[in-house]
């Protein structure tokens, strides 16, 4: 169950389904700031997320992209784009106007004529799971049609796209990083999930295209909390917690890692069947000249296929072997040329492979607590007034 000690809820209701599951909308903690600082308050706290203030000797406030980061003063500093992303203009209004569900609650007219339809206010019976009732008439908005899977990775496509086609002076910089941020709430289990409930062929293709050395997903876990000892379970989770999962970094771990899978099974009965450095080889050649994915490096006397911050390798003992070199500089200026590859029936069969699986054990990491964050309360706004 969501804390329902706050009166503001956004709810979703499933089609044809009676049961309403409720999410906890968070006062805004930005009252008073107009629409430009609070936007520029957002992406400073989005920012934090994912990068400590403290291990940067300056974090510059800029445009395009949003910030300009310097480790110390003799190194060009990397930038970082911020962006959040919404199944639909409706939902992005009810999370960035303030005071929007309250003036839905009050009978207010609704702001834009595509909200009539998707937003419908109303009262709801909020109960836990064994049944008993926690609130009798909570004030609600009820969204008629939730997203899909299917809708997130279109608009996850078209976010990455949309923000790649902007004007960038890449030359100020080392490289430059993308941070969006999910609104789209659906069941994530960052402990474990294939790489497709991410990553589909239209994300792939942009991920392939866009010139940002990584993009960082910020999504919610909806999966049970491992923090404790204690067994758990799906319905144990009660307070959300945000993940980070470096969608270029799973792309190349997710492909790769099925290429070496698909090439062992092409291989097996031959006299290379357990020669790892020769698998090595040839998912190397695979990956980035037929699924144009990164480019092939040498690292620790071996090809390793390298790809935004990440690169990766199958070792001559038969493990897999990740480098990530996060925001250092890339020193690898020309690609490796592998002469070893595949036949044209082999390639054939290995895509057929590749078409029917994915990387089953997903990665995510922890997210930081950003300073910047306001830690304010609705009582502490009230006080104010």
């Amino acid at each position: 169950m969501p804390n329902t000690e706050s009166p503001t809820f956004i709810a979703v209701r499933e089609a044809a389904c009676a049961t309403v599951h409720a999410w906890e909308l968070k006062m805004t903690p930005f009252a008073g700031m107009t629409s430009a600082e609070r936007k520029r308050a957002q992406e400073r706290i989005i920012l934090e997320f994912v990068y400590r203030p403290d291990d940067f000797d300056e974090i510059d406030e800029r445009e395009r992209p949003d910030f300009a980061l310097r480790s110390n003063a003799d190194t060009e500093p990397f930038g970082v784009e911020i962006t959040q992303m919404f199944p639909d203009g409706s939902h992005a209004r009810v999370h960035m106007m303030p005071g929007y569900l309250e003036s839905l609650w009050e009978g207010a007219r609704h702001r834009h004529r595509d909200d009539v339809d998707r937003l419908q206010a109303t009262t709801a019976k909020v109960t836990d799971k064994d049944g008993n009732v926690k609130h009798e008439n909570l004030p609600v908005v009820l969204v008629e049609h939730p997203p899909t899977r299917s809708d997130f990775h279109a608009v996850l496509a078209e976010t990455i796209e949309g923000k790649s086609r902007l004007n960038y002076d890449h030359t100020e910089f080392q490289h430059i990083n993308l941070i969006v941020l999910d609104w789209f709430r659906l069941d994530f289990n960052a402990q474990r999930y294939s790489a497709s409930l991410l990553l589909n062929e239209c994300v792939r293709d942009a991920l392939r295209a866009t010139p940002f050395r990584e993009v960082h997903l910020l999504t919610y876990d909806t999966g049970p909390d491992t923090s404790s000892k204690a067994p758990t379970t799906d319905d144990d989770r009660s307070v959300r917690t945000l993940r980070r999962v470096p969608l270029k970094e799973l792309m190349l771990l997710d492909r790769f890692y099925s290429a070496c899978h698909g090439i062992n099974e092409i291989l097996d009965g031959t006299d290379r069947d357990d020669d790892a450095v020769y698998l090595n080889r040839l998912a190397c050649e695979f990956v980035t000249r037929r699924l144009e994915i990164g480019k092939i490096v040498n690292e620790r006397g071996g090809p390793h296929v390298q790809f935004g911050s990440a690169a990766v390798a199958l070792t001559e003992e038969g493990k897999f072997e990740i480098l990530e070199f996060l925001e250092l500089p890339d020193i690898h200026d020309e690609a490796v040329q592998i002469a070893e590859r595949l036949t044209a029936e082999q390639e054939e069969r290995l895509l057929e492979h590749l078409s029917k699986g994915a990387l089953e054990q997903g990665l995510s990491y922890e997210t930081y607590d950003p300073p910047s964050r306001p830690r304010r309360s609705r009582a502490d706004l009230d006080g104010e007034n």
